[in-house]
């Protein structure tokens, strides 16, 4: 990919950066009329800025053989597998064979059933032993080949509220996050962090990131 020369990429970005200026300030005291040529020229400095850019390839393929249903989150593991958590709190661990160019397939698939083994609840705290699958909406993989890690955040599945505002008494603190150790042949959980606020409708703790370097994880929480 080709890129604009440096000297002349400072000047269209400071060029930019004094548009963006003057559209703050009209913003606030200038008429419509003004306010559109300014938009129009920040969008002539961008076309400039980005005029030598040449477009990336990219090419769309299905992943052949998959068993995975509804996915939510997915993430690759230090052990070369693909990791796709489904609606279901269901992970399938994915082996991967590239056939040729754009043309990959699933050999080989691992079901992971630790998630939605956790117990589920109703919002008045009474167990709801019928309710057998756990919404999962954000993974991570660490660890090493030999022993990966999973990390998982999963909430009640059921699903109200929206337009018809219904009630149906899922369990609105279920949100929990758990790490789940590869140990043999199976995956040993550990539930870290329970009561996290889960909507009536859908919206729950989902993305994790970890910065290895201070141990700290990070979780992105729906409200």
């Amino acid at each position: 990919m080709s890129r604009t020369p440096r000297p002349r990429r400072s000047r269209l970005l400071r060029r930019l950066g004094l548009v963006l200026a003057a559209l703050l300030l009209v913003g606030g005291i200038a008429a419509v009329v003004l306010r559109d040529r300014v938009v129009e020229e920040a969008k002539n400095v961008a076309r400039d800025l980005f005029a030598d850019t040449e477009a990336l390839p990219f090419e769309k393929s299905l992943l052949a053989n998959s068993p995975a249903r509804y996915p939510t989150s997915l993430d690759f593991g230090p052990d070369g597998r693909l990791y796709v958590a489904q609606q279901d709190g269901l992970i399938r661990a994915l082996t991967i064979e590239r056939r040729g160019p754009s043309d990959y397939a699933v050999t080989d698939a691992e079901s992971i059933t630790a998630i939605q083994r956790i117990p589920n609840h109703n919002d008045d705290g009474r167990p709801n032993p019928g309710l057998r699958e756990r919404l999962v909406t954000g993974i991570l993989l660490t660890g090493t080949r030999e022993r990966p890690v999973l990390w998982a955040t999963s909430s009640d599945r059921r699903v109200g509220g929206g337009p018809a505002r219904k009630d149906l008494n899922l369990d609105t603190n279920s949100g929990m996050v758990s790490r789940l150790d590869r140990t043999g042949g199976g995956w040993q959980r550990r539930d870290l962090v329970r009561g996290l606020p889960r909507s009536e409708e859908n919206h729950a703790p989902n993305g994790l990131a970890l910065d290895e370097r201070t141990n700290m994880l990070y979780v992105a929480q729906g409200s």
